[in-house]
């Protein structure tokens, strides 16, 4: 017992540094190793940390340029409206709110290639904004009644510069400026999130443009502390509209710009973002997996005749079990650490490409060491059982077995692929390839697993991004019958709208209403309430339940399902919304899924006449023109009508919902690219593992008169073959995957239906085979370029 107790010691040190001399004596397969568990701990924490990241971004980008908390928004609010709501605001704060009042107007630019609604905001000359402050990325702040700042997207996209005029419509008439700055904006960010030209005037400009006297403003701004909850800012911007109901001058509207701007669509995107990239985080964790088991079942056949020697020297299948428990804790460890830095840079790399898509230039990347831990005990668990379970059973072989080996497969004997692809009537190469995978078993399939699974992750992220393409543009055309959506600076009568029916080249007229509302519960969801006749024809909706208007006059609507959803309401419940001081309690009738409309509740002109009178006024209106008189028209309108604010084709409207929509999709291209760099290190480190364990098959080749060329071709085809066979399953995978990323994005904005793309499967087919085959070179050469006899020599 006391011989057998001091060999104990011995023995567990020979295998310590069995272990780790093989690390360093297998540099290429250790190598590989390392960067299969990096990768394995990379992407997940990036991929479950950028939605974080992002609000965490936007949260301190608020904090830092003080987003506004409540807007109230007027046509004339005077310094005694101002004070009334300075008063309320203090009292219910404690003085400790800020309130800033501002000039805001909306108009277009003339000057530009093509005409763009513009929104104007009056700034201090000598007192740049507390609120909703902006910074300057070029220039200089406006001075001059005559000087303009643009939005530094907006400048970009229309390749504006410094010391450039731009010519801007207002109620007046029109005027030019110089552009003296570019800026940048919390409260815009991105021009392509809101297709709003945004320029900073001098006050005294915009009461020029729009002949507001001294001392009236528009918009009073009030900014709480971040840590306010929103139910506090929610009870001060009710009580302010209630009193200013009591004085019978209703406020336009109540605006949150944290719970209801540019800012919350953003917040919502980045949700959606932690769902589409916790999916991808799944599949990765899988596709490493199998990685993994090849990488480790080969190493381990490769030792099987040193674990013959060990059991000569009477070492236990314990002890050898060890030996590979010890290797894959090392490499576990090192491709872990690894992992962790390498996640900062790809979190960082996601972060700052979606970030500077939406206009965010304070970017933080949120680190949650609990997700560290997290993903760095999977990969340590996953890398300890794909290397326990091929040990356990070569570990159990007697000596004999594990020094001679045996052949598992009778090669003479032919297989089913034989007969499949007809290997008897092949040249030798091509069947010497084939008949290789039949005997090859547990390689093949390992191969087929992983570049399955690579695969339909590619492929379920190609087809979400086509199918977006295909079905978005598709819905809002087949949605929009209108040529032509004309703007109103002031609200207009029904008749004012008729006189347009007379213009040359317009066929029909409707007058529209599209105006930001709540619920009267003060639900911070984001709703456009639509006005519109109760037959109109401007319109085609598509419905997951219900239908159009069903009789004149009544209280019913129709919601957007996305909206819908928010709300947490079904079809045939009730709706109160307000219309500025006027509660409209509705019946849902029917659940649109129309991306021309989102987030919109849509009402009959006629329930509002109802209710009104004629006094009802409309914001804009829609006309159907003869066909190739749209763009003359849409010039005319707003060159020659002052009463126009803008107006615009619906080829543009359509652009526009493109842009706003791929800038908040901007996840789904990163994702795209990111999966392609999964599934490509996946697919070269499962076939490059592949060919550096045929070292001794190849030096065998060679030593029968195969050329290095013949080598490579048979390496080439049975890689040629594997990976039709691993991309029709994963093509079959690839759907329901697809399914699962469309329910989130419609989970998020609106429906879209799966069709069949072309695109998906001749993009992933490419990329699959040029993967493969160019992974077969780096093992091929590494294996041909030694002599004949160090290949043919025993390790």
């Amino acid at each position: 017992m006391v011989k057998k107790n001091r060999k104990l010691p011995k023995q567990s040190s020979l295998i310590a540094k069995s272990a780790i001399r093989d690390i360093f004596q297998k540099k290429t397969r250790s190598l590989t190793t390392i960067i299969a568990v990096m990768f394995v701990v990379a992407f997940p924490i990036a991929f479950l940390r950028t939605s974080a990241s992002l609000t965490l971004s936007l949260e301190l980008e608020s904090a830092e340029f003080k987003l506004a908390h409540i807007d109230f928004q007027s046509s004339f609010l005077d310094e005694t409206l101002i004070q009334q709501i300075e008063t309320i605001v203090a009292d219910e704060t404690n003085n400790t709110a800020l309130v800033e009042s501002r000039v805001v107007a909306a108009g277009a630019t003339l000057s530009l290639e093509k005409t763009y609604s513009a929104v104007f905001i009056g700034v201090n000359g000598s007192a740049p904004p507390e609120i909703n402050q902006i910074s300057i990325d070029e220039g200089h702040f406006v001075a001059d009644d005559d000087e303009v700042m643009i939005l530094s997207s907006f400048a970009e996209a229309v390749h504006l510069k410094l010391g450039d005029n731009i010519t801007i419509k207002g109620a007046t008439g029109e005027k030019t400026f110089e552009i003296v700055a570019v800026v940048h904006s919390i409260e815009w960010l991105n021009f392509k999130l809101s297709n709003k030209a945004v320029l900073w005037l001098t006050e005294e400009a915009i009461r020029d443009l729009y002949t507001l006297p001294p001392n009236v403003y528009t918009s009073v701004l009030v900014y709480f502390d971040e840590e306010t909850p929103f139910a506090d800012v929610l009870a001060v911007g009710e009580k302010v509209r209630q009193h200013f109901i009591s004085l019978g001058f209703p406020l336009s509207l109540v605006d949150y710009p944290h719970e209801l701007s540019v800012r919350a669509v953003l917040l919502d995107a980045s949700e959606m973002i932690a769902r589409y990239l916790s999916i991808c985080t799944v599949l990765t964790i899988i596709i490493s997996g199998f990685v993994m088991y090849v990488i480790m079942s080969r190493f381990v056949a490769e030792q099987r005749k040193l674990i013959g020697v060990f059991h000569s020297f009477g070492f236990h299948h314990t002890a050898i079990l060890r030996m590979f428990t010890i290797r894959a804790v090392i490499l576990g460890v090192m491709g872990c650490a690894l992992g962790i830095g390498a996640s900062y840079g790809i979190l960082a790399l996601i972060t700052m490409q979606l970030g500077e898509s939406w206009g965010v230039t304070t970017i933080a990347l949120s680190i949650d060491w609990f997700t560290v831990l997290w993903v760095s005990l999977m990969a340590m668990a996953s890398i300890l059982l794909f290397a326990v379970i091929p040990a356990l059973k070569v570990a159990r072989m007697n000596p004999y077995e594990a020094l001679r080996g045996k052949m598992t497969t009778d090669v003479t004997k032919k297989s089913f692929i034989d007969y499949l692809l007809f290997t008897k009537y092949l040249p030798q190469i091509p069947r010497i390839g084939i008949r290789n995978l039949n005997r090859q078993k547990t390689r093949t399939w390992m191969t087929i697993l992983a570049v399955m699974s690579a695969l339909s992750l590619s492929a379920a992220l190609v087809a979400t991004v086509d199918i977006a393409n295909y079905q978005i543009p598709k819905n809002i055309n087949e949605s929009i019958v209108w040529d032509i959506e004309v703007n109103f600076y002031q609200p207009v009568s029904e008749a004012v709208v008729n006189t347009y029916a007379s213009m040359a080249h317009v066929e029909k007229v409707e007058p529209y209403l599209r105006m930001t509302t709540m619920t009267t519960a003060n639900d911070t969801s984001l709703i456009f309430l639509e006005v519109q006749p109760w037959n109109s024809s401007m319109t085609n909706y598509n419905f997951k339940e219900g239908s159009v208007f069903i009789e004149e006059g009544t209280n019913e609507c129709f919601v957007n399902a996305r909206l819908l959803y928010e709300l947490g309401l079904s079809n045939g419940d009730n709706l109160s919304l307000w219309f500025y001081n006027l509660q409209l309690n509705l019946t849902i009738i029917g659940i649109s899924d129309s991306w021309a409309s989102p987030s919109s509740v849509i009402i009959q002109k006629e329930y509002l006449e109802l209710l009104l009178g004629p006094t009802i006024r409309f914001t804009a209106m829609r006309l159907l023109v003869e066909d190739g008189f749209e763009d003359e028209l849409v010039e005319k309108l707003n060159e020659e009508d002052e009463s126009i604010s803008f107006a615009t084709t619906s080829k543009f409207f359509l652009s526009q919902m493109m842009e706003i929509i791929h800038v908040e999709q901007q996840i789904a291209y990163v994702a795209v690219v990111l999966g392609f760099i999964v599934a490509f290190i996946a697919i070269f480190n499962t076939t490059f593992i592949s060919s550096l364990e045929r070292t001794r098959e190849f030096a065998i080749m060679r030593a029968f008169g195969f050329s290095n060329g013949s080598i490579l071709k048979i390496s080439l085809i049975e890689n040629a073959v594997l990976t039709p066979v691993s991309f029709l399953p994963g093509m079959a995978l690839a759907y329901p995957i697809t399914q699962v990323f469309l329910g989130i994005i419609e989970e998020y904005a609106q429906t879209i239906p799966y069709n069949f793309s072309w695109q998906t499967v001749w993009v992933t087919l490419v990329f699959a085979l040029g993967t493969t085959l160019f992974a077969v070179i780096p093992g091929w050469l590494k294996n041909t370029k030694l002599g004949l006899a160090n290949n043919l020599r025993e390790e």
